[in-house]
């Protein structure tokens, strides 16, 4: 299927990327800066997001109050819907997508009219949780229900245990 050209907005949204960066040269290697501040999360700081997100945190000011490490590589590379790349720059440029397999927690929602890599985020952005995001935050609300009622088991072990003492002493 042959690329259509862009028309409308879409098309001087494109046209001033294009500006910005005058050649494919120039437009590598600031993608290639930008991606090298991308650093990993670890599961707990991952956690914290999703559960921040899922209770209604979900600026992108939140999430960084949240994690200070947090920057916009670093979340893109947990974003479901990744950041278009100017086809018209690119050219024969092909980037992967860094997501991997699992890690897609989170999506931009809306998308902005600009999100287009490299994409600096604005305080004022909102996430919601993906479909990652909701599996992970379903698996921890089960560990804290186990962890709860195993708490509850525990406890009334001990208490059996202490009333048969009593029992005994009797």
């Amino acid at each position: 299927m042959p690329m259509q050209r862009p028309t409308g907005d879409e098309y001087e949204r494109r046209k001033q990327i294009a500006e910005d960066f005058k050649d494919k040269g120039e437009f590598k290697i600031r993608l290639t800066s930008y991606c090298n501040k991308a650093s990993r999360l670890s599961l707990k700081q991952l956690d914290r997001l999703i559960l921040d997100i899922a209770a209604g945190k979900n600026s992108y000011a939140a999430l960084r109050q949240r994690e200070p490490r947090l920057n916009s590589p670093t979340l893109i590379h947990y974003l479901d819907n990744q950041p278009a790349y100017p086809n018209f720059i690119t050219g024969g440029l092909n980037f992967a997508n860094p997501v991997k397999p699992g890690e897609a927690y989170f999506k931009i929602d809306p998308l902005p009219d600009n999100y287009v890599a490299p994409y600096s985020f604005k305080d004022s952005d909102t996430f919601s949780l993906a479909v990652d995001g909701e599996n992970r935050r379903y698996r921890l609300r089960n560990e804290r229900t186990q962890f709860y009622f195993s708490c509850v088991a525990a406890v009334a072990g001990v208490l059996s245990v202490i009333i048969a003492l009593f029992s005994l002493a009797k």
